[in-house]
């Protein structure tokens, strides 16, 4: 079944609920390729979930069957990092797919 689209307010307020219970973040290996390449940590990316501003526009990923979000922030070192990620609330688990430069 696919995952219902969620406003971005909806979006922001289901990622700090998942962050709350389950803190569980799923790194597919093309985030933790990302993440090597760009030089991004898990603590960087918990601190633009946390503060992080979710677009205006999620996408629809029909081979995974789910929306994808953007959250737009900074990192520890107040360098802006923008996340793409899933938000699966059956499992209560938001799943990093990619991390980028702003």
């Amino acid at each position: 079944m696919p995952s219902q689209r969620l406003s971005p307010g909806e979006a922001y307020v289901a990622i700090q609920r998942i962050l709350d219970t389950s803190g569980s973040i799923v790194w597919t290996d093309h985030a933790r390729r990302r993440a090597r390449e760009r030089t991004f940590t898990a603590q960087d990316v918990l601190q633009v979930l946390r503060h992080g501003s979710v677009g205006p526009s999620p996408e629809w990923d029909g081979q995974y069957q789910s929306w994808k979000y953007r959250i737009a922030g900074c990192d520890l070192d107040h360098v802006p990092l923008t996340l793409v990620v899933a938000i699966d609330e059956s499992t209560q688990a938001i799943v990093l797919i990619t991390g980028h430069d702003d």
